[in-house]
């Protein structure tokens, strides 16, 4: 009976780790490479990475199908609109370092089939993200997925020279996606937008705020 119930806990246990996991089931459908639509419930955990999965099932208490990333094209979620969009990408790895401000993995480039969040629907163009130890994002145009780069670069002796503070940034940020921006809008023709393009960070709000008023602008 002790064994029994032992057993029984642990089972319970498993579990409850592997439906924590998931995230919360919701009603939705997948997209298989196959072509295949499967509507059902679908649930997948926040900020899933490479090695995460998608489950499917056909009723909210059926026992889910679990499916890898790179058998999936898209994952939805109908009750609040979260979309996945599964892409075969080569992509950036850099990021800095927030413990010590070093660059890491600097001009890095892998080519991997990852799943993209989609924080911004747009007529034109949608904003995604990634996150593995940095956030990344990617723009889609309807056809193609490329990742809007962020880049570091160390500052040299002489310039290190001009700063007598020790605690300043030894790095400069390149904020390569503002150029990467300008291939889907003549930010040269609207000056406001050009201005505000300037002033965007890497961030998910500013990135929203700017791809939306791009989407507008453009005929």
């Amino acid at each position: 009976m002790k064994q029994f119930l032992l057993s029984s806990f642990f089972m319970l246990i498993t579990s409850m780790i592997s439906w924590s996991q998931k995230g919360k089931v919701e009603k939705g459908y997948l997209v298989t490479r196959k072509g295949d639509t499967l509507r059902g419930f679908v649930s997948w955990k926040k900020n899933s990475d490479v090695n995460d999965k998608v489950w499917f099932s056909t009723a909210e208490e059926a026992e889910p199908i679990e499916y890898n990333w790179d058998q999936v094209e898209i994952a939805v979620k109908e009750t609040n609109d979260d979309l996945i969009r599964v892409s075969s990408i080569k992509r950036d790895l850099e990021y800095l370092d927030k413990a010590d401000y070093y660059i890491r993995l600097k001009d890095s480039v892998v080519t991997e089939t990852i799943p993209l969040s989609r924080v911004y629907a747009g007529k034109l163009y949608s904003l995604y993200h990634y996150y593995d130890v940095a956030d990344r994002y990617f723009i889609y145009d309807g056809k193609e997925m490329v990742q809007l780069l962020l880049k570091y670069r160390y500052l040299t002796p002489a310039e290190q020279k001009m700063y007598t503070d020790s605690k300043v940034p030894r790095y400069y940020v390149l904020k390569i996606y503002q150029s990467q921006l300008g291939v889907y809008y003549d930010f040269m023709k609207d000056k406001k937008l050009k201005n505000l393009l300037e002033y965007t960070e890497y961030e998910e709000k500013p990135l929203v705020n700017l791809i939306s008023k791009m989407n507008a602008r453009s005929k």
